[in-house]
């Protein structure tokens, strides 16, 4: 088992196994802009023990900007799993490699120390930069957080060194206990040819403001912003709230984007809940299961745009007039209309009244 005491030397390589553990407090800007940096060509599990806190600010001359944890391997995996603190003021936790996991514990936090660098404003919680076709994985259940103007994670190169093709697919499943604030960009850069896609699965609240209600607005982001497509799922009694006037979630990208929804999905002030970027070509896909409610309307991609009422433990209800598909509906540019999926039970309240431009598909009940 190897052990890293309080402000021990910041920089690792050669780490490998799973006996790895960081104890004690290691500070940005104590020994290295860094508080802890993992540089590795080999599988390695690294445990952030309780108590722990990388990153940690200890005045004037000693903020730093570096992350509180960095990990530098393009080749192998390493796996952090957190149930300290990793704090920084800058980004808390950078990844610049690929196949990483970060798996972070009920107690666990992650995000950046704003009053000890509250004049930077784009402090993410987890920034993952570079890639390789491959897959980087967030699983969370406790907090992750960032500073104004920042995302709570942020994948994709975001500074003046972009790294221009071949971006990996980024995983974030978000469970019941979990809070991700200031909300999830997949995929934020300026520069190149990008191919990263994100996958979120979530069972607990995604927020796109600092705070995680839907009434206390204050921050500048969709929830869930994924540029150039991929899936959302948001579970039974999840929830993804979006800050003032923008998105619950957002989707880019030539290629197909799911959104399957048994939560609740909030809408911003005088906005959309879900929206699809405008493709005729794309088979986008709005899933509605049983329970699942949406705070402002949804708009897909257009003509190859379905929406499937999904089954549950329960039946489902629609209003009637949604069905309609119009611009007046709660769903609309949905060209490809609305099928029941095989065993989904669905109750029409009101009138119902399918565009006629749109179909209605029933294998369902």
């Amino acid at each position: 088992m190897t052990t890293f005491p309080a402000n021990s030397l910041p920089v690792y390589t050669g780490i490998s196994g799973t006996s790895n553990t960081i104890t004690g407090n290691h500070v940005v800007g104590y020994l290295y802009p860094t508080a802890f940096e993992i540089q590795t060509g080999s599988t390695a599990t690294v445990t952030v023990a309780s108590g722990a806190i990388l990153g940690l600010y200890y005045g004037p001359g000693k903020q730093g900007v570096g992350p509180g944890l960095q990990l530098d391997s393009a080749t192998s995996h390493i796996q952090v799993v957190n149930y300290g603190k990793i704090v920084s003021a800058g980004e808390a936790l950078g990844v610049y490699g690929s196949n990483e996991t970060i798996v972070n514990k009920s107690s666990g936090i992650i995000g950046p120390n704003t009053a000890a660098n509250s004049s930077v404003v784009d402090l993410w919680g987890i920034r993952i930069d570079e890639g390789g076709n491959s897959t980087d994985t967030i699983l969370n259940a406790g907090l992750i957080y960032a500073g104004s103007g920042g995302w709570g994670i942020v994948a994709g190169p975001v500074g003046a060194n972009n790294f221009a093709t071949n971006f990996e697919t980024v995983v974030v499943v978000n469970s019941a206990t979990g809070t991700i604030r200031q909300g999830i960009d997949i995929f934020s850069g300026n520069a190149g040819t990008f191919t990263r896609t994100g996958t979120v699965v979530n069972y607990g609240v995604i927020s796109g403001a600092a705070a995680t209600t839907a009434t206390s607005y204050g921050g500048i982001l969709d929830a869930v912003y994924l540029k150039f497509g991929g899936s959302v799922t948001n579970k039974t009694g999840a929830s993804i709230l979006p800050s003032g006037s923008k998105y619950g979630i957002l989707l880019g990208g030539a290629a197909a984007s799911t959104v399957t929804n048994a939560g609740s999905i909030g809408g911003g002030t005088g906005t959309l809940s879900v929206k699809f970027t405008t493709n005729a070509s794309a088979a986008d896909l709005l899933e509605i299961d049983p329970g699942a409610s949406f705070g402002g309307k949804v708009k897909g991609g257009g003509t190859a745009s379905g929406i499937l009422l999904g089954s549950g433990a329960s039946v489902g209800t629609i209003a009637g007039a949604n069905l309609a598909l119009t611009a007046g509906s709660q769903y609309y540019n949905f060209g490809a209309g609305v099928s029941v999926a095989s065993g989904a039970q669905w109750s029409i309240t009101g009138t119902a009244s399918i565009g006629s431009a749109y179909t209605l598909t029933n294998s369902g009940t």
